[in-house]
């Protein structure tokens, strides 16, 4: 597997927090993971296998009906001060077109809806704040990239779905 993989996610995580910045939004200190999208079933468990190969599998979680990994790097990303501790690596959804590739970064703040009310010029996506576990509100970006944003790191939401009993997420 091309360990350049390893090493793509810095610019494309230096894309969004330029995006990012652009638009003025300040609340970007912590940002626990960074999504690498894949186009079909296979490349999902060969990635999956490549990552693990980096890190730990802390969860595999089936969401809206494919599979979705989480994987805890051994050595964290490094990013000016950014340390990035995970890789979020979703199966494609059905009948859904992606491009393989660093897509977004999240980043952990401590109530998404106060940015909706902060910056009401911004067209976040609030579809996700009703979650009762990591409300999350999202934005496209430029260079079909995104953002979003939620309250808690990745880790603290796999240990609450993993005494909860959680493995399916609609």
């Amino acid at each position: 597997m091309n360990e350049t993989i390893m090493t793509s996610w810095k610019p494309v995580f230096e894309n969004i927090l330029n995006q990012v910045k652009e638009l003025g939004i300040t609340e970007i200190d912590l940002c626990d993971h960074i999504c690498y999208r894949v186009q079909t079933l296979q490349e999902y468990q060969e990635m999956k296998s490549f990552f693990t190969q980096h890190g730990k599998l802390r969860a595999e979680t089936i969401v809206s009906g494919r599979p979705i990994s989480i994987i805890e790097l051994n050595n964290p990303f490094k990013y000016e001060s950014y340390e990035i501790s995970c890789v979020e690596l979703p199966a494609p959804k059905e009948g859904k077109k992606t491009h393989t590739g660093w897509e977004h970064a999240e980043f952990v703040v401590h109530n998404p809806a106060d940015l909706v009310e902060k910056y009401p010029q911004i067209n976040f996506n609030t579809k996700s704040l009703h979650r009762k576990i990591n409300a999350e509100l999202s934005l496209k970006l430029n260079e079909g990239l995104s953002v979003k944003f939620h309250p808690l790191h990745i880790l603290e939401v796999m240990d609450k779905e993993e005494k909860l009993g959680i493995t399916k997420v609609d």
